[in-house]
């Protein structure tokens, strides 16, 4: 869950640089209504050489710890801190089944958030036409899931060619991001027309 302020503020710099930092913050903090309880965590000026050196040996299996497994004789060794590297962004998608008419965008749908582990491989998304023919219709919103996939089998046969073949032409996919938790989905690269493939020179 998000908290309504930093859990802490930590600064690194010498003795002389913590104190002044220190009175600026505090000075600081008075106008600040959602911080005041907000502490200030001052560090040696190395902190961050010596914080990436332990991840670098860490990352590369020389810095580890020794737990007591019961049942066995032997401690085992375990990585002395456990990194996960998650999203800084979150990641999201919309669809338009209408060729891209500004007001037929659906809403956006959010693939990745804020702070989720960072994917080790493409997210994939499953579109067919007889699904996009139904949505085009503005049909799927009313429809249960059992309905919907009832009615994409009856959109699969040979008499809705053509409305499958107009719902492939007209779908448009758009990625977005967004990269404040309160801020706008921003636009990432072109729109795509996913079902319909096109010549290099068209």
């Amino acid at each position: 869950p998000e908290a309504a302020s930093p859990l802490g503020f930590v600064t690194y710099g010498t003795t002389a640089e913590q104190k002044n930092i220190q009175a600026k913050w505090e000075k600081l903090q008075k106008g600040l209504e959602d911080w005041e309880n907000v502490p200030h965590l001052p560090t040696r000026p190395d902190c961050v050489a010596i914080g990436t050196g332990i991840m670098g040996a860490v990352s590369h299996g020389r810095l580890s710890t020794f737990v007591e497994i019961p049942g066995k004789k032997k401690p085992k060794a375990q990585l002395a801190i456990r990194v996960q590297n998650v999203a800084p962004v979150a990641v999201g998608v919309t669809f338009n089944y209408n060729g891209g008419q500004k007001d037929k965008w659906t809403p956006i749908k959010t693939i990745f958030d804020f702070d989720r582990r960072v994917p080790a491989g493409p997210y994939a998304i499953d579109l067919s036409a007889a699904e996009c023919a139904i949505h085009r219709k503005g049909e799927a919103a009313n429809m249960s899931e059992e309905d919907f996939l009832k009615a994409v089998k009856d959109r699969e046969a040979a008499k809705y060619i053509p409305e499958r073949e107009q719902a492939a032409l007209n779908l448009r996919v758009q990625i977005v991001q967004k990269f404040t938790r309160d801020g706008e989905w921003i636009k990432i690269g072109d729109v795509m027309s996913p079902l319909a493939v096109v010549e290099k020179d068209e």
